[in-house]
């Protein structure tokens, strides 16, 4: 495991700052514990290095949001032996910056372009170069990108409606595999528009199952964690 020198940033802790204070700091810090080994990811919340030609959709991608935290803590918990594991709409890339601290041999982040230098430099900061997750520009519904992931994570995404019918065309690709599996959260804003994009993914042949969370041990880490949902979505005949 890679161990990054301390932090020059002004990154704040989660369990040293108000909750809500979290997505307007300058940085984040979240701690990844592998067995007796602890890996500090830095998360840069620098909305300046998004592109400027969508700001109102780059406000969506510079901070570290509570289902990523949520989904990040699940699955340090309910990690396999996975080989390369896809991240969409990454972001910052906190919950693929996970799996990679965690040992996942091969972790794409992706997201739309404005997002890449951001992300580019998150994953520069917080990893050596012998073995650090890789940037991928990914534009939901396009063609396939060669990419064979294991498994598949994603937090607070389903934003845009209008958007699903791509999302979903990205998904079943990436979910090729019998043996594929993803994991996603959300943050609950619209309830009827999520069971649609679930209801989608089910017409396509894929299964979803809304994974219990056990919302005490997610409350130090969000102000509400009864308000955060996880799926586990795999093929149909998995």
């Amino acid at each position: 495991m890679v161990q990054v020198p301390p932090p020059t940033l002004a990154a704040v802790d989660v369990a040293e700052m108000e909750l809500w204070e979290r997505e307007s700091a300058p940085a984040f810090q979240y701690t990844v514990r592998v067995g007796n080994l602890v890996k500090r990811l830095t998360a840069i919340q620098d909305r300046s290095l998004c592109t400027t030609e969508k700001p109102a959709v780059a406000s969506h991608g510079h901070c570290v949001w509570d289902a990523a935290l949520v989904l990040a803590e699940y699955l340090q918990r309910h990690a396999q032996p996975w080989q390369q594991a896809v991240e969409l709409g990454a972001g910052v890339g906190l919950v693929g910056m996970t799996l990679s601290a965690i040992g996942v041999t091969d972790v794409v982040l992706t997201d739309q372009a404005y997002c890449l230098p951001l992300l580019q430099k998150n994953v520069e900061y917080n990893f050596g170069a012998d073995r650090r997750p890789r940037v991928l520009e990914l534009q939901w519904g396009e063609a396939e990108t060669n990419l064979s992931p294991d498994v598949v994570v994603a937090s607070d995404i389903l934003y845009n409606a209008s958007v699903f019918p791509l999302l979903v065309r990205t998904i079943c690709q990436l979910l090729a595999s019998p043996e594929s599996v993803m994991f996603m959260t959300y943050e609950t804003r619209n309830a009827a528009m999520e069971a649609d994009f679930i209801q989608q993914l089910e017409a396509q042949g894929l299964h979803c199952d809304c994974v219990s969370l056990d919302h005490a041990r997610y409350a130090t880490l969000v102000p509400y964690p009864e308000e955060i949902f996880l799926y586990r979505i795999s093929p149909i005949t998995k």
